[in-house]
């Protein structure tokens, strides 16, 4: 781990892995940092790092102390603060914020660098924004139309915002993996869910009761289809598994996997589901889309904003929470005409491309 910052333009801080812009994987990284032409850039992660990614540029903060967790913030937020002074020493004119400008904490560090004379870029990736942060900051990006209406609603400043198509990977021919599996071959189809540690928040307080309930009328149908829940989380695996068993549902099932190839596991797949029914602006799927660029259906819950991002695309299905509006949309999805799909991931998925990402990224930095 570096410990000292050397004359960066810009001081990029995200709170973990979450894309954008704060740790992007790969050669997706090298594009955006590398394009974003006459800007030094240094990024600072809390709690999480990948192998490989420190650096010079690259500072990872980690608590030495796990338990309890307010503790843990405590020593964070000190090791934050203390990174932001020594580049406020060095001059630093602007900082950007993905994710951890968004808590108190976040509010306190915006209003500080801007009495500072700083430039603040926030990009919001949560469903519970510091109003009181974004007061402070120069701009604030969005990535989906209806998280830009949510914001203006909740009385952010207009003129600030910026609705920006976030980045996804294979995203051009290019960097896309080839379309060449014939699904319709298939004796079943399996769609999956793709979840976060944090899994029943990610999926929703009524979301694995509505997966339990839609595969339960599949399998009375007899249709061929199957659904996996993926992710990665401690604690909750044991409860979701209690609640698949207790129903006695076949065509449900759940791993516990960290899916370092997802392309991979959604080509594979017929499509994902994302059966979000919370409230609030929820975080960017970025699965979605990264499901849409290889051709693979999505099929998404009322409220998500999917439709907006993926206009006109022949394999969404956006769904009212409900069992039964579930299950059918699986049996639309599953007879696709599939070369469709990758026809119009060919044409219409290149406006994610990181490049483009960087030119908007330039635009914002150069602006304020």
């Amino acid at each position: 781990m570096v410990d000292n910052i050397s004359n960066p333009d810009i001081v990029i801080i995200g709170s973990d892995l979450h894309p954008p812009i704060a740790n992007f994987e790969g050669s997706i990284a090298q594009t955006i940092f590398n394009g974003i032409s006459l800007k030094k850039i240094h990024r600072i992660s809390i709690c999480v790092a990948r192998e490989g990614e420190s650096d010079k540029n690259f500072t990872c903060l980690r608590s030495p102390i796990k338990r309890p967790l307010l503790l843990k913030k405590i020593y964070l937020g000190v090791a934050l603060i203390a990174k932001i002074r020594l580049a406020l020493k060095q001059g630093v004119p602007v900082f950007h914020f993905v994710r951890a400008g968004q808590d108190f904490l976040g509010a306190f560090l915006c209003l500080w660098l801007r009495l500072a004379g700083r430039k603040v870029v926030v990009t919001l990736l949560s469903d519970a924004p510091s109003m009181l942060g974004l007061r402070f900051s120069h701009a604030i990006l969005v990535h989906s139309p209806k998280a830009l209406n949510y914001l203006i609603s909740n009385g952010a400043d207009v003129r600030k915002c910026v609705c920006i198509n976030p980045p996804v990977r294979f995203s051009t021919p290019s960097k896309r993996m080839a379309l060449k599996i014939n699904l319709s071959n298939n004796t079943r189809f399996q769609f999956l869910v793709l979840s976060a540690p944090n899994s029943r928040a990610q999926i929703g307080r009524r979301g694995v009761p509505l997966l339990i309930d839609a595969c339960q009328i599949l399998d009375a149908r007899g249709a061929p289809i199957d659904v996996c829940i993926h992710g990665r989380w401690p604690e909750g695996h044991g409860i979701l598994q209690s609640m698949i068993e207790r129903a006695n549902v076949r065509n449900l099932q759940i791993k516990t996997a960290v899916l370092d190839n997802l392309g991979a596991e959604i080509e594979k797949s017929a499509g994902i589901i994302l059966p979000y029914t919370g409230k609030g602006m929820p975080d960017v799927p970025l699965s979605a889309l990264e499901a849409a660029a290889l051709g693979r259906c999505v099929l998404a819950t009322q409220g998500l904003g999917i439709g907006q991002l993926l206009r006109g695309y022949p394999g969404y299905f956006e769904i009212p929470v409900n069992p039964r509006a579930l299950a059918d949309a699986l049996e639309q999805a599953a007879i696709c005409h599939w070369d469709e799909l990758g026809d119009w991931a060919q044409r219409e998925m290149t406006r994610f491309s990181p490049e483009n990402f960087t030119r908007d990224i330039q635009a914002i930095y150069e602006r304020i």
